[in-house]
Parts: C-alpha cells; structure tokens; sequence
C-alpha cells in the first residue's frame, strides 16, 4: 500500500455492503491520493474514491463511526496450480424430456467430456446437487433430484449437496478446497443465471482464479429472454469477473489431488 494509514484487505461500508481495497494511487494531476477498491457484490467492478473521504467518519444515530470499517485481510486459498472442476445441479430434473434446459443433449454430452477430461489428467471432480424445496421438481428424493445418469460420481470424485444458488453457502466446501489447496476453479452446470451466476461471483469473492465454460452452462427459456440469449448475457457478465473458455479449448493439468471423504 502506498499509504500506511489505510490497509488493504476487507472493508464493511457504514450502509452495509463490502469491499476489497487493493491500493492507494496518485492523482496524476494533483498527486491527491486515491483508494483502488473492488466491490464484493454484483460485477466486482473497480473503483476510485479520495483517500480523505474514504477515512471520514459519519454520524449514525448520534455516534461517530468510520464510513468504511476494517474487517481484516482477503482471505484467499493458498497459491497453488491445483484445480478442480464443479459441475453444478446437473440433475434429472434439468434434462426432463417434457421442459429439458436449453440444449439439454449438447450440455450432457459437453459435461460428460469435461469430467473425463478431468478424471484423466487427476482433476478433482466436484458434482453440486441441488436440494429443493417441498414443491420444487429437485426436492430431495425424487427423481428429479438424481444426478443425471450419464453424470455419476465415482472413486475420487467429491459431492457436494447444497440449498442455496451458491455452492459455497452453507456448505463445506470453500474449507475442503483449502484443505486441499485448490485454488483454480473451472465451472459449467446449470442453471446460467441463477447457481452458475451465484456459485461464480462467491468463489470471486473468496479469491478463487474462476474460469467459467461457456458453451457448459445452459438454462430454461424465460419470460425476457430465450434460454440461448440469457446464456450469451451470463457469458458477457462471466468475462467482466473471470476467465471463461470454450469446452474443446480447457487445458487441464495436475498433480493429483487427496481424495476427499464424501459428506454424511
């Protein structure tokens, strides 16, 4: 940091919301020093806010307290070129002959090739179930809810069950890949712009090297927007975040990883 009154790490503004502060800068006109942030929510965007005004306090309910409050330091994963591939919520319910996703034979078959890509080169595997609500066509237990025949964990694999859009909410699975050393994560799955989105943007946040694959991820045809037009804007959205490539052009290579102990 170029200046020491302010540290890099975490910040909580006084309204709610946080930030990641990477740097103090200089004006290049008035050398007044400016705060490079990144926001810890919605695109990740960059920004630029004066030094001065950034360590202002503000008055809420008669007391005086920082506008930005410091949380302590990113907690990132251990530098390491390990990696492991999440296929998310690639159950029966999404390939559902009467309502299937948006390409729904492409998908299983470009999903079937990146798990065995990964198998090969000893990438872990990462299959995300999605737990459902009562009324939900995933709801634990149903046929719905299976993992896709043709996308079944073996020896080594890990499966992670989740009840949230992100995969890390309420999960252990940020502390496995740490155990494990993980640090890059290759995405694909569905559904584009609900649980991709999500499980994206949190692993981000959590300081992950995410690469999204674009022709990988697909969705339902909705109100606004056709299923192939939602996974063009995700795609548009994923690159402002993260890396995003083609399933032929995924370069997988590793040292193999622990096996980890499937939950109970």
């Amino acid at each position: 940091m170029g200046n020491q009154s302010l540290r890099a790490g975490r910040y909580r503004h006084y309204k709610g919301k946080e930030y990641e502060v990477l740097e103090v800068a200089r004006h290049s006109e008035t050398e007044e020093e400016m705060v490079v942030y990144r926001t810890l929510y919605g695109e990740f965007g960059l920004w630029v806010r004066p030094l001065s005004m950034f360590l202002e306090t503000v008055e809420i309910n008669g007391e005086s307290q920082p506008r930005f409050r410091y949380l302590g330091p990113m907690q990132k994963p251990p530098a390491s070129g390990a990696a492991a591939l999440l296929v998310l919520d690639a159950q029966v319910n999404m390939c559902d002959p009467q309502n299937p996703i948006h390409d729904a034979d492409g998908i299983l078959s470009r999903l079937q090739g990146l798990v065995q890509l990964a198998r090969q080169s000893e990438t872990l595997v990462i299959f995300v179930q999605n737990n459902g609500g009562e009324d939900d066509p995933d709801r634990p237990g149903t046929p719905g809810w299976e993992l896709h025949p043709n996308l079944q964990p073996q020896q080594g694999d890990y499966l992670c069950q989740k009840s949230a859009a992100s995969a890390f909410a309420g999960t252990p699975l940020h502390d496995e890949l740490q155990r494990q050393g993980i640090q890059q994560l290759y995405i694909a799955g569905m559904q584009s712009e609900f649980c991709i989105d999500a499980t994206t943007r949190h692993a981000v946040e959590l300081g992950y090297t995410v690469t999204v694959i674009e022709d990988s991820h697909s969705t339902f045809d909705g109100s606004v927007y056709s299923a192939a037009e939602m996974i063009t804007l995700q795609n548009e959205k994923f690159r402002k975040i993260a890396q995003t490539v083609r399933s032929d052009a995924v370069q997988l290579q590793n040292a193999k990883p622990v096996v980890m102990a499937r939950p109970d």
